[in-house]
């Protein structure tokens, strides 16, 4: 079977866009450019200028420049001429005779990598891996340096890398571990710079979390959840966090809090039977914080005596646990008394998580607000939370209470 060089490869992916029309240059196609030319034949950048070079010094394609589609950028673009379409054409023809597959060719939504890892350098599978670490687009330019390898990318310059599982189940674990290593460190730098961005820093403890689990260390992951971001993760479960979950392992001085963001992200879910598990691996290193979410787990079923009961010897010493007594005060019509129980509590003595209690607190007090039908108390008091604890608009129950009074309102 004969096979198809890159010059001809590149005729006929070209020649997909022949019917485009040639005078408008504010809409081009990322696919045209050098970089979409390589994305296509899985080819370096520099390879796809040769190549270009060569078929527009043969009056083949032309070269413009021309606005990017959906991009804001400028680039040289290519575009066949008649004399590349009956090239493209013949080639499309022999190609059919003799059985040779094009369709990675002519299927441009395709981020795959068709390339043999091992024929790649030491630095080019290193930085293909890399990118393939990331379950999420980043900046081509934050990868290693590379030469002779094509990494899929979208018209802004991100990585998109569809085919991903195959490059990392290429691997073994020591090398794949290298590679979510290397993301671990962008992440964790990231972060570092993200503090005052409340949304971006998110997006970095949720990112290093799944690197730390992906290269294996358990331990730094354990480490993440127990220092200051444990109730950022309580505020942001997401599909992708409770996935993540299901592979830490409480380990040693860092147990407690892992035990706390499970418990959390299986009750966000549903899943009773594995927050029950979880809750009961609690109680045995901290009862008293076990009991709120044992609470929280009879409540979800329904049991309203059990959860009551869970709760009974620690809602006067623990500020979550007074929250959870307050609520059922509330739901009991003892609406003066759950607010004064709310204001009794010196809440500056508890440092951990701190604003985390404070907002669920403050959510309480809205929803008591609600109960007595004050819903503008109930919304300036929302407000007055949003702006003073930065990550609480990304909370489920605040986003929700707030939805339901704004709705009230006919906001």
């Amino acid at each position: 079977m004969t096979n198809l060089s890159v010059k001809q490869k590149a005729l006929i992916f070209l020649n997909k866009f022949k019917s485009l029309d040639t005078t408008d240059i504010y809409n081009t196609p990322w696919e045209l450019t050098q970089d979409g030319v390589a994305n296509a034949l899985c080819i370096s950048r520099a390879h796809a200028c040769i190549v270009l070079n060569q078929l527009k010094s043969e009056d083949m394609v032309e070269e413009k420049i021309t606005h990017i589609k959906n991009g804001k950028i400028r680039r040289k673009s290519y575009f066949i001429l008649p004399a590349g379409m009956e090239e493209a054409s013949n080639l499309l023809k022999m190609a059919e005779k003799e059985n040779i597959d094009l369709s990675f060719i002519l299927d441009s939504k395709k981020k795959g990598i068709n390339v043999s890892l091992d024929k790649l350098s030491e630095s080019d599978r290193y930085a293909l891996g890399c990118a393939c670490a990331f379950n999420s687009p980043v900046q081509m330019s934050i990868l290693p340096q590379f030469k002779n390898v094509s990494i899929p990318a979208d018209v802004n310059g991100y990585v998109q890398i569809e085919l991903r599982d195959k490059v990392l189940n290429s691997a073994d674990d020591e090398e794949r571990a290298s590679w979510h290593g290397y993301a671990a460190n962008y992440w964790f730098d990231r972060r570092l710079a993200e503090k005052k961005h409340i949304e971006g820093y998110f997006d970095c403890i949720h990112g290093l979390l799944y690197q730390y689990v992906e290269s294996g260390r358990n331990r730094d992951a354990c480490k993440l959840i127990r220092g200051d971001d444990l109730f950022n993760f309580v505020n942001t479960i997401t599909d992708q966090l409770h996935d993540i979950m299901m592979k830490v392992r409480p380990e040693g001085k860092y147990a407690k809090e892992v035990l706390m963001l499970s418990i959390s992200t299986h009750l966000e879910y549903g899943e009773i039977e594995e927050a029950e598990r979880d809750a009961q691996e609690l109680k045995k290193i901290d009862s008293t914080c076990a009991s709120v979410y044992i609470f929280d787990i009879e409540m979800l079923k329904g049991n309203k005596d059990a959860a009551e009961k869970a709760i009974a010897d620690t809602w006067q010493k623990d500020p979550m646990a007074a929250v959870r007594k307050a609520s059922l005060l509330r739901e009991d019509g003892k609406l003066k008394e759950a607010r004064d129980l709310l204001m009794s509590i010196n809440w500056g003595i508890y440092d951990e998580g701190f604003s985390n209690f404070e907002m669920d607190k403050f959510i309480e007090l809205a929803r008591i607000d609600c109960a007595e039908g004050h819903y503008d108390d109930a919304y300036q008091r929302l407000s007055k939370t949003e702006y003073t604890i930065k990550d609480a608009k990304y909370g489920a129950k605040f986003l929700a209470l707030k939805k339901k009074v704004m709705k009230k309102l006919n906001i």
